[in-house]
């Protein structure tokens, strides 16, 4: 199953705009938003690959899952590097609960 619109608009903006705003804050980061979205997909081993490609998946055609694992690893990450995002723990176990109810697991 694919993402929906509005899954996609909350892991841009709860996720990523927020470990970017973050690491630019602290002058941990050079490039812009779209470089650290490719850079971010680039360093996850698990993120999806096109077909016989190297060309990792758009957020446009990932699977739910593999999207829903693609955040686990980003807050990982952040979590690694002493970052902390804004969504709450109570606030992404619901959108966790929301996304395997909808079918997005």
């Amino acid at each position: 199953m694919r993402i929906t619109n509005e899954f996609n608009k909350l892991y841009h903006g709860a996720f990523l705009n927020d470990l970017f705003i973050q690491m630019l804050s602290e002058h941990r980061l050079a490039m812009s938003f779209d470089k650290f979205k490719q850079e971010l997909k680039r360093i996850n081993d698990d993120y999806p690959c096109y077909n016989g490609t190297q060309d990792k998946v758009s957020t446009r055609d990932i699977r739910s899952k593999d999207l829903i694992q693609h955040i686990e690893f980003i807050r990982l990450y952040a979590s690694e590097y002493g970052f902390t995002l804004s969504i709450d723990d109570e606030a992404y176990r619901r959108m966790m609960e929301l996304a395997h109810a909808l079918g997005h697991n």
